[in-house]
């Protein structure tokens, strides 16, 4: 990275829990709270949570590929008033980051959002997920709900 050049910080919304998303599913209020205890104990751990830009889940499901990690997560909190889970990405300086800093340059960024990657059961009749494990949260183009909002900041 240019030494004059600041690392991309991306603030938005990550999920929304008590809704339904664009493929059916609903995380609770449980669910989103699990998340962020399970985050937040991992980064308390000193691991770092990275995540991928456009991965293909098909491919490999819950294995993070290191060569197509675009960002860290930095923090996740609840939002109560909105009934969402917020965070902040840094934007790494490695390919996939590259290539994600570019098309913030050329605003294409409305096609952009976030989703969590992780794995656990769905209740077919009410569409709730349930014992939900987070691996990551990810940049994708293929959006699960509308509005992630998300913008850039200075770190």
């Amino acid at each position: 990275m240019n030494k004059e050049e600041k690392p991309m910080k991306l603030q938005g919304t990550f999920l929304y829990y008590d809704k339904e998303n664009l493929n059916g599913q609903i995380y609770s209020k449980d669910i989103a709270k699990s998340i962020i205890k399970k985050f937040n104990n991992k980064k308390k751990n000193d691991q770092v949570v990275f995540g991928e830009f456009d991965p293909n889940y098909g491919d490999y499901g819950n294995d993070i590929r290191l060569r197509n990690v675009s960002h860290e997560v930095i923090e996740i909190h609840l939002n109560e008033e909105t009934g969402t889970i917020d965070g902040t990405i840094k934007i790494l300086d490695t390919p996939a980051g590259k290539t994600l800093k570019e098309l913030f340059k050329y605003d294409t960024t409305s096609h952009l959002g976030v989703a969590s990657r992780g794995y656990g059961n769905l209740n077919s009749s009410t569409n709730k997920v349930e014992n939900y494990k987070l691996i990551t949260f990810d940049i994708v183009s293929d959006l699960f709900f509308k509005n992630s909002n998300l913008k850039i900041t200075d770190l």
